[in-house]
């Protein structure tokens, strides 16, 4: 299953969760997550929300810094699925 599915984007409450209905236990990279919320929120049905996550990469040791931006939850269960 694609991030489409596995993954339940809530604009009333500004929450991303696991969909788990669908009993999926695919694993996702930060990354992968990142590019995924990108594409979606780039779309016209998510344009005028502000993105969830964003990234700084600090230059001296190529460290990539991720932030749940303001306003969002992303819940726990999303992370438990996560891998670097």
């Amino acid at each position: 299953m694609s991030a489409k599915h596995d993954i339940i984007i809530d604009t009333k409450t500004m929450t991303i969760k696991r969909n788990k209905k669908d009993g999926s236990k695919r694993s996702y990279t930060v990354r992968e997550l990142y590019s995924y919320l990108c594409d979606t929120f780039d779309t016209s049905e998510f344009i005028s929300y502000s993105m969830p996550l964003s990234y700084t990469e600090d230059p001296d040791n190529s460290e990539i810094h991720w932030t749940i931006n303001k306003n969002w939850l992303i819940e726990d269960d999303i992370f438990n699925y996560t891998k670097e």
